[in-house]
C-alpha cells in the first residue's frame, strides 16, 4: 500500500506540472473507491501536496456536476446563498462515504490545531499561509458536500463533534479579531478598509468565516440535536453577532440569516432564546450607504 500511495503522489504532482487530463481522470475514478482518499491523504506528508489533492477533489465535484470551474469558483465572492444552493441542486456522487467522513475528521484535527493558540495570542504567527489555506479548503469542500443530496444526510448524521468544533472555532475567530486587529482573520466592517481585489488573492482566510457559517447552516438544517447545541453552547449568539457586513467575508450577512433561519425552524426554545435578546444598535457601512445613494435613480415628482 505505501508503494501504491507513492505512485499516486507522483501522479498528483504530474497533474500539477503537466496538467495531464488522463492523470486527473484517474483521480476522479479513484476518489469514488472506499478508503482511497483516506489512505493517500494520510500518506502525503507535505501541506502543499495535500492542498493539491484537495484541489482535485474540488475539481471532481465540479466535473461531477457538469458545471464549469469558472462558474463555481465565482461563488466564492459573488453569489448569494440562494444562487449557490440553486447551482448545487443537481449533484452526483464523486467521493466515497469513507472519504467524506475522513475529510470531516481531518478538518476537525486542523481546527483543534488552530484552537491550540490562545485567543489572546497571535494566531497568524503560529500558522503559515499553507496551513490556513488547507483549513479553508477543507471547510469549502465540506460546505459543497453538505449541500449535495448524496452527502448532506451523511454529514448531518456524523456532525456531533463537527458542530461543536465549528461553534468553538467561530467564537475563537471573533475573539482573535478583537484582540488581533491586524490578523488575516480580523473583521473589517467598512468596505473602504479593504482592497477587495488584493484581499481576495492575498489573504488566505478570505471568505473563511462565511464558509464556516454556511457549513453550520447546512448541518443544523432539520437537525434538532445540532440546533439545541447551537443554543446551549452560545453558538446562536455568535451567529447573531456575525449578521453584519464584513468586507473580508462577502455575503456573510445573508449566510448568517440563512443559518439563523435553520436554527429557529421548528425549534421553540431557540425562537424564545432569540426573542429574549436585545438589539445593541445598527452597524452602518458609510461607504456602502454612499454607493447606494449615488446609484439611486432620481425620484419622480
Amino acid at each position: 500500500m505505501p508503494q501504491l500511495n507513492l505512485i499516486w503522489e507522483r501522479q498528483l504532482i504530474q497533474c500539477q506540472n503537466d496538467q495531464s487530463e488522463f492523470s486527473l481522470l484517474s483521480f476522479f475514478i479513484a476518489l469514488k473507491k472506499e478508503h482511497f482518499f483516506r489512505s493517500l491523504y494520510t500518506f502525503i506528508s507535505t501541506t502543499a501536496n495535500r492542498l493539491l489533492l484537495l484541489d482535485i477533489v474540488w475539481e471532481s465535484i465540479q466535473n461531477g456536476e457538469d458545471t464549469s470551474t469558472a462558474a463555481l469558483r465565482s461563488w466564492d465572492c459573488a453569489q448569494s446563498p440562494e444562487e449557490y444552493l440553486k447551482m448545487k441542486s443537481h449533484s452526483k456522487r464523486v467521493l466515497s462515504d469513507d472519504g467524506v467522513l475522513f475529510l470531516v475528521e481531518a478538518f476537525q484535527e486542523e481546527i483543534d490545531s488552530l484552537l491550540s493558540v490562545p485567543t489572546s495570542g497571535n494566531v497568524d504567527a503560529n500558522f503559515d499561509e499553507e496551513q490556513i489555506r488547507l483549513l479553508c479548503q477543507q471547510n469549502s469542500l465540506l460546505l459543497n458536500l453538505s449541500s449535495s443530496e448524496p452527502y448532506s444526510e451523511l454529514i448531518r448524521q456524523h456532525s456531533q463533534n463537527l458542530i461543536a468544533a465549528l461553534v468553538k472555532l467561530l467564537k475563537s475567530l471573533q475573539l482573535w479579531s478583537r484582540n488581533n486587529p491586524d490578523s488575516v482573520f480580523a473583521f473589517r466592517g467598512q468596505l473602504k478598509d479593504v482592497d477587495l481585489n488584493a484581499e481576495s488573492s492575498s489573504n488566505p482566510a478570505y471568505g473563511f468565516k462565511r464558509d464556516i457559517i454556511g457549513l453550520i447552516a447546512n448541518i443544523i438544517c432539520g437537525n434538532r440535536a445540532a440546533q439545541d447545541y447551537l443554543r446551549t453552547s452560545d453558538g446562536l449568539a455568535a451567529l447573531l453577532d456575525c449578521a453584519k457586513i464584513d468586507a473580508r467575508n462577502p455575503f456573510i450577512l445573508q449566510w448568517s440569516i440563512f443559518a439563523i433561519h435553520n436554527a429557529l425552524e421548528c425549534n421553540e426554545e431557540n425562537q424564545q432564546y432569540v426573542a429574549q435578546m436585545k438589539s445593541q444598535g445598527v452597524l452602518q457601512d458609510d461607504e456602502l450607504v454612499d454607493r447606494i445613494q449615488k446609484n439611486r435613480p432620481p425620484r419622480k415628482i
